[in-house]
C-alpha cells in the first residue's frame, strides 16, 4: 500500500476553525516525515499477530473517507508499543535526559550510554507481554489506541519493566498508557469529519471486542530514529547475543 504510507491518517478532537492548517511536529503539512531524531526501547507488533491485519485494514479504511487526505498513516512495519521513550533530541530537558549525562551531551553519547546499560539489563519480567485495546485517545494531532494489560498481574509485570527500565536509564518513569501510533493529523478536521472519525473509531474498537483480539508483544528492542516512520533495531534486550 505505497500510497497510505505517504499520505493517510490522525486525530483531533478540535473544531477552531482559526488553527493553522498545518498541526504536530513530526509530519509536514504535506504528510511527509519530519526530521526527528532520537532512541527509545520499544516493542514491535509482529505482522503474523492478528490485529496488526486489523490496524492495517482500518488505516485503509480512513484514507478513503473524505478527510483521509487530512491525515498521514505510519507504514505498517512500524506498529510498535513504547515502552520507554528514550530521548528526542530536539526536546531534551522538555521530554526528559538522562541524569548521568549533561544537558547538552552529544546524541551519539546519549546513543552509546543507553546501549552500554541496556545489554547488561536484567530483564525479569520475560515475554510476552499480553494487551488488549481500550479506546482512542481524544483530542491532539496523532491517531492513538491506547492499550490495557489483560489482568492486574500482567499490569504489574509491564509497570515493573517500565519502572526498571527508567531507573536504569536515568530517567523519570514513564506515565504515558501503552498504546500504538497509527499516523497523524496534518490538516485539522471539521467538526462533521471529526463526528465520522468517531464513529469509525467505535466500530472498530467493537469489532475488537467482539474478536477478544490479544495482542503478545516479545522482547524489548533498543532502538535509534531519526524520524517516525522508521526505528533502527540496535539489539533486543534480554539476550545474551543479537538477534536478528
Amino acid at each position: 500500500m505505497p500510497g497510505l504510507i505517504s499520505k493517510g491518517v490522525a486525530l483531533s478532537s478540535s473544531s477552531i476553525r482559526a488553527l493553522p492548517p498545518a498541526v504536530g511536529s513530526k509530519v509536514h503539512a504535506d504528510g511527509t516525515v519530519r526530521f526527528y531524531p532520537g532512541n527509545t526501547v520499544i516493542a514491535h507488533l509482529d505482522p503474523q499477530q492478528p490485529l496488526h491485519g486489523r490496524l492495517l485494514g482500518f488505516c485503509q479504511r480512513l484514507a478513503q473517507l473524505g478527510f483521509g487526505e487530512k491525515m498521514t498513516f505510519l507504514p505498517p512495519a512500524s506498529y510498535h508499543v513504547t515502552l520507554i521513550c528514550g530521548v528526542d533530541d530536539r526536546l531534551r530537558g522538555l521530554h526528559g535526559w538522562p541524569r548521568d549525562l549533561p544537558i547538552n551531551a552529544p546524541l551519539a553519547l546519549c546513543h552509546s550510554f543507553f546501549a552500554d546499560r541496556l545489554r547488561t539489563f536484567d530483564l525479569c519480567e520475560r515475554p510476552p507481554y499480553r494487551l488488549r485495546a481500550s479506546a482512542f485517545k481524544p483530542g491532539g494531532s496523532d491517531l492513538v489506541l491506547d492499550l490495557e494489560a489483560i489482568s492486574g498481574t500482567e499490569e504489574h509485570r509491564l509497570s515493573r519493566l517500565r519502572r526498571d527500565l527508567a531507573e536504569l536509564l536515568g530517567l523519570c518513569a514513564p506515565t504515558f498508557a501503552l498504546h500504538f501510533t497509527l499516523g497523524y493529523l496534518v490538516k485539522w478536521l471539521t467538526p462533521e469529519e471529526e463526528h465520522g472519525l468517531r464513529l469509525e473509531q467505535l466500530a472498530f474498537l467493537e469489532r475488537l471486542r467482539r474478536e477478544h483480539l490479544v495482542v503478545e508483544l516479545g522482547l524489548p528492542e533498543y532502538c535509534h530514529f531519526q524520524n517516525m516512520f522508521s526505528f533502527d533495531r540496535q539489539f533486543y534486550l534480554g539476550v545474551n547475543d543479537d538477534v536478528n
